[in-house]
């Protein structure tokens, strides 16, 4: 029976949430989330990123801090905690895999992997959104994550050794270079070096979360305020490099575009490889409702070779592949795009994460760990909180989640997790009119899109998420 473990935080509790998605099968007729445990940790948190058996969070808690995690079956346990500056919003973990890259409001932060333990290890730099002298009263709490005159809030680096950082307050994408890596852990390889800031197309559209495509030849970035998800070229030869815009979308249907701050552009996502299709196919976009009773939007475009957004043949008709919430339809001057109606508004989530579906996989897909140090670092505040002991950290584990493995047919299709904020109340403490899951699985399918809300959690009223923030796909 295949099942898939993943992990959710929420802006609404302090804890982590480990629970399992199992697919329909013809026995069962319906798909199910299992809750696995309920993890006491430093939230609310905003972002998660995923390593092997290591999750790594960012916090709205103060002070600052990240941290990471062990999970180990539906044992979770923290493996370290280390400060920063500033409340981070996002984190990257790029090959080789030897450093931690956060951003967030006036500050980012590049650590070094811990090799024995994979948790944060040396603070190798730290980036300045504002002048060195007025970092000190500076806001630097979750709410400078979009201030106006900074709030850096992710960052992505290329196969090439360029790094991309949005910043809402600036409206543009500021960009880095970075040593490549030499065959020794050295930290001094990967300080970033500014080299261009190349403003977002339109006035405030206030730039939020960014891809590059595995090619490294085009960038991805979602706007906030105006909801376009928009393409770049990257020069990565140039003197210095640059970004060319070649077009704008719009994730929103283009009858609600005279009102486009009734929503929040927010997160994307690239389809998983396949054997079929080793380079991503289709991009995905997600925008939020600026307040209750607004729903979101996902978006889905079709991507060439090359990572361009695939343009529709003269006399192509494209027809809804099923009544709404769906909505396809066709940009002659761009390509296809494939619409969903999000079942709420999202509260300040709507974030989603992809999974390939398989037709069956192995008993166990976890990875095996080799052996290292298994004592968790001293200098955690809450490690003597935690009595679980983090098992082995692998540093090249055999198996990825999102990726194809050997074991199991590959199908075509996706299943995203989209997580809701609205399961909770408001703060005049009133029940939001149609919320209550804080995660959902949607099942995708190429060429017949979203059909449709498979599976959710938790029901309506349950008090221990209310609601959640951002969720990643373990296995």
């Amino acid at each position: 029976m295949q099942v898939h473990r993943f992990i959710s935080g929420s802006f609404r509790s302090t804890s982590l949430f480990l629970l399992s998605f199992t697919p329909p099968s013809p026995e069962s007729g319906s798909a199910s989330i299992e809750h696995l445990s309920t993890v006491p940790a430093n939230g609310p948190h905003q972002y998660i990123a995923q390593r092997g058996d290591r999750v790594y969070t960012t916090s709205w808690a103060l002070p600052p801090s990240l941290s990471c995690w062990s999970v180990e079956g539906e044992n979770v346990s923290l493996v370290g905690e280390v400060p920063i500056t500033a409340t981070s919003s996002y984190i990257s973990i790029p090959p080789p895999y030897t450093h931690i890259y956060s951003m967030g409001g006036p500050t980012g932060e590049i650590h070094a992997v811990d090799p024995q333990m994979g948790a944060f290890g040396e603070k190798v730099q730290e980036v300045l959104f504002v002048k060195e002298e007025e970092l000190e009263g500076t806001d630097k709490t979750r709410k400078a994550l979009t201030k106006q005159r900074y709030g850096s809030h992710a960052i992505e680096i290329s196969v090439d050794g360029l790094a991309f950082v949005p910043v809402l307050g600036t409206n543009s994408i500021e960009m880095y270079t970075l040593s490549h890596p030499s065959s020794t852990f050295s930290s001094s390889q990967r300080h970033l070096t500014h080299i261009h800031s190349h403003p977002s197309p339109r006035p405030s559209d206030g730039p939020r979360h960014l891809l590059v495509h595995p090619n490294g030849k085009r960038l991805y970035v979602v706007t906030e305020h105006t909801n376009y998800l928009d393409v770049y070229s990257i020069h990565p030869t140039s003197s210095p490099p640059s970004l060319t815009h070649l077009n704008s979308v719009s994730i929103i249907p283009t009858d609600l575009r005279p009102n486009p701050h009734d929503f929040r552009g927010d997160t994307l996502a690239l389809h998983p490889p396949t054997p079929s299709n080793p380079s991503p196919s289709h991009i995905f976009a997600t925008t939020r409702g600026a307040r209750s009773g607004v729903r979101g939007w996902m978006g889905v475009w079709e991507l060439d070779g090359e990572g361009d957004l695939i343009k529709p043949e003269e006399g192509d008709s494209v027809q809804p592949s099923s009544p709404s919430p769906v909505e396809t339809s066709k940009d002659p001057d761009i390509g296809n795009v494939h619409r969903y109606e999000t079942p709420t508004s999202g509260g300040k989530a709507n974030a989603i994460s992809l999974l390939l579906k398989r037709s069956s996989l192995s008993s166990s897909s976890h990875p095996t760990s080799l052996e290292f140090d298994t004592q968790p670092p001293q200098n955690s505040r809450r490690h003597a909180q935690m009595p679980l002991v983090p098992p082995p950290f692998e540093a090249n584990p055999p198996v990825e989640a999102n990726t194809t493995t050997d074991a199991g047919e590959e199908q075509d299709g996706l299943w995203i997790l989209l997580t809701d904020d609205c399961g909770g109340k408001d703060e005049a403490d009133e029940e939001r009119e149609g919320c209550g899951a804080g995660v959902r699985v949607l099942d995708w399918t190429r060429g017949e899109g979203v059909r449709g809300v498979v599976a959710e959690w938790p029901s309506h009223g349950h008090e221990d998420m209310r609601g959640g923030s951002h969720a990643v796909w373990l296995d």
